[in-house]
């Protein structure tokens, strides 16, 4: 009932026009390989997708503040140098990602803005080579995290506030691109893979701001290199896409599972009859053979009901993913009952052979006695 009123649910979405496309992926903006853009252009931003990055550039000091972007792929090099560089060694997609530094001196955070007030799914973020290995071993302005014993409370936290078409905020969302402060210092990390922040909480917004804490400060403020790097903004409906392909990944390597599982229990019936005809067992040993190949047989059906199962429901999330990526047919959403009976009538065809019958009875009732 609840899983076909959620797709319900995504169907009018996308019938009301909602997209399932990225918002931003800034892959749309032309980069020579193993390059940046940081706004020496004076362009004062730049736009992806459907969305505006802030840039703020002072050609005087060669200095920059709110967002460039970068393909840079090299996640080993350290320190200022390395301030276009994304530590998990490349984009969340495609080539380009964005780097965002929040310039203190000159008052610039970093701001996305998109066209149409809307919800967004949320965002990829991870952090940039001069922020991770300032943190992971230290450097000439900041810290160590966690010092020299490993046992200090050190954070370096992202708040991300979403603001309405008004400019009034409608929430944060706090990610904490690395995080000392566990009891146990096995749990300490810093974050070198991208991460998904959800940010539906917001609601509706027009236009999202980035700042970043730290618990490593200084007299002149914090000492943490204040970057961090995001891709692919997305919309819910791309995040769902998302992760129906990750359910569909999980249930076909289930599916791969069995079917090692299957092949291996066949060879091992195969091995029992040349066993047997081989005449070497006794009449008590052949018994206990027997009842091995007995109940090998039975875990083989038990498990060709299970892969059944599995195939169909790969088949209806395919379906619902071809609907989500434009790919399918979209269905009316007062075809509930229909979708629901045929739903069911599939369920009920135990053995897939499309009819109804006393078949299925005896199939499932064959599935009963294998798992008393």
């Amino acid at each position: 009932m609840a899983s076909w009123r959620l797709i319900n649910l995504i169907i009018v979405l996308i019938i009301a026009g909602v997209s399932a496309a990225d918002i931003a992926n800034f892959d749309d903006l032309s980069l020579d390989p193993d390059s940046y853009w940081n706004g020496s252009d004076g362009s004062g931003g730049f736009a992806s997708g459907s969305a505006n990055f802030n840039n703020f550039y002072d050609p005087m000091w060669g200095s920059w503040g709110g967002f460039a972007y970068s393909n840079i792929k090299d996640p080993c090099s350290e320190g200022w140098a390395a301030q276009f560089n994304c530590i998990s060694g490349g984009a969340q997609s495609g080539d380009n990602y964005a780097v965002g530094y929040i310039d203190i001196y000159n008052e610039i955070t970093p701001t996305m803005v998109v066209d149409t007030e809307q919800v967004l799914g949320g965002v990829y973020v991870t952090n940039s080579n001069f922020a991770y290995y300032s943190m992971l071993n230290g450097d000439m302005f900041a810290k160590k995290f966690g010092g020299e014993t490993g046992d200090d409370p050190d954070w370096f936290l992202l708040t991300i506030t979403g603001k309405d078409g008004n400019g009034v905020q409608t929430g944060t969302v706090e990610f904490y691109l690395a995080d000392y402060r566990f009891g146990d210092n096995s749990r300490d990390y810093i974050v070198n893979t991208w991460e998904y922040v959800n940010l539906t909480s917001f609601g509706a917004v027009k236009s999202l701001e980035f700042s970043l804490s730290s618990s490593d400060i200084g007299p002149w403020g914090i000492n943490t290199p204040l970057y961090f790097v995001m891709d692919t903004v997305i919309t819910p409906l791309e995040r769902a896409a998302q992760n129906i392909e990750e359910a569909i990944a999980s249930k076909n390597d289930a599916l791969a599972a069995i079917d090692t599982a299957i092949a291996k229990e066949r060879a091992a019936i195969h091995a029992l009859n040349a066993l047997l005809v081989s005449g070497e067992p006794n009449d008590l040993e052949a018994a206990d053979i027997y009842k091995a190949k007995l109940k090998t047989r039975l875990a083989i059906m038990s498990e060709r009901i299970s892969r059944r199962t599995l195939i169909r429901s790969i088949d209806k999330l395919e379906d619902v993913l071809a609907i989500l990526t434009g790919e399918g047919e979209q269905q009316d959403p007062s075809d509930d009952e229909k979708l629901r009976d045929k739903y069911e009538r599939e369920m009920a065809d135990i053995n897939g052979d499309g009819v109804i019958n006393i078949l299925d009875f005896a199939t499932l009732s064959q599935h009963w006695l294998e798992i008393l």
